[in-house]
């Protein structure tokens, strides 16, 4: 067994080498490194340039793209039968590879490793247990803070450069679920390991804290994803719907914390509606309060009743400061 790791990173020279001497630090050596400089100006390349004495680290130097087109670089380099993605501002405990391959079934390349990781000083941990694709998409309410990102994994290579498996470097909020969404569709059977050796680095500035301009065309195709792959299948309709008003409600919070008015609040109803009303829900059990909640957004967006929405998302949003 061995792996690609794959490091983007864009001016991250103050964390980019303690992010790297952890992977130096594996107890795991069968891996090769394929750090994506997605054209830096503040002299990470100097701090990589430190590790290529290590043969099994390579640097590729390119124009600035984005985050998703580096990955891209690196999933076509990739050489290893698994791949793993780590971000320039994060770090790996020395038993990460060690414990992602340690859940993996022998000779078994259409498996898929999911752990946890750590960030703010909470460790985020998925329950041990061995998943059918069907288990796994239908479990995305419980599962969804490792679902939604491409950290914490060990991929199949050979899924991935089967099916020609990319992120969508034109999506810049939702990219890695939506990139998740498709690989899974092509993996067979999923391992969930409770353990988390990743620590994610938080920093100023992410995508989370800022306004994005085109966020419902982003969970406009995250939603398309999750309905192309999932949704045409009875034994996943739960599952996608999960996916579905998560992303519904992720343009609507972003409309309300950004106070983009009434009008364009209004307009996303709309077209979030005619998206959600070519799905059948009515078979879902809506069995916990949250998801009992989830049933009434979604049958209010299908309704159109935008008011009504808006003043339910506030009262949240001004509960959740409280």
């Amino acid at each position: 067994m061995s792996i690609t790791v794959i490091v983007p990173v864009y001016n991250k020279v103050s964390a980019v080498e303690k992010c790297l001497q952890s992977i130096v630090n594996q107890k795991y050596t069968n891996y090769e490194v394929i750090i994506v400089n997605d054209g830096s100006t503040d002299g990470s390349e100097t701090v990589i340039e430190k590790f290529l004495n290590d043969n099994r680290f390579h640097i590729v130097n390119e124009k600035n793209s984005g985050v998703s087109h580096a990955r891209n670089v690196g999933i076509k380099m990739a050489k290893k039968e698994h791949i793993v993605f780590i971000d320039a501002d994060d770090y790996v405990d020395s038993n990460y590879f060690t414990e992602l391959l340690n859940g993996l079934e022998k000779n078994n390349d259409q498996m898929t490793i999911i752990s946890g990781f750590k960030m703010g000083g909470k460790s985020y941990t998925p329950p041990q247990q061995n998943l059918m694709k069907k288990d796994l998409i239908n479990s995305y309410a419980n599962l969804s803070v490792f679902l939604n990102l491409p950290i914490g994994k060990l991929y199949s290579t050979n899924i991935i450069h089967k099916y020609k498996i990319l992120f969508d470097e034109s999506i810049k909020y939702g990219e890695d679920l939506e990139f998740n969404l498709r690989y899974f569709s092509r993996s067979i059977i999923f391992q969930t390991v409770n353990y988390s050796a990743y620590h994610v680095v938080e920093t100023d500035g992410g995508l989370s804290r800022s306004r994005v301009p085109m966020m419902l065309e982003y969970q406009r195709k995250v939603i398309i994803t999750a309905q192309n792959t999932f949704g045409r299948n009875y034994d996943t309709l739960s599952g996608t719907q999960q996916i579905v008003i998560k992303a519904s409600k992720t343009v609507l919070n972003h409309d309300l914390k950004f106070g983009m008015g009434c009008k364009i609040f209004s307009s996303h109803i709309e077209e979030l509606s005619q998206l959600l009303i070519t799905m059948d829900h009515s078979h879902v059990k809506w069995d916990n309060f949250r998801s009992i909640q989830d049933n009434i957004v979604w049958i209010l967006i299908e309704k159109k009743m935008w008011v009504l929405l808006l003043i339910i998302f506030k009262i949240k949003s001004i509960s959740a400061k409280l």
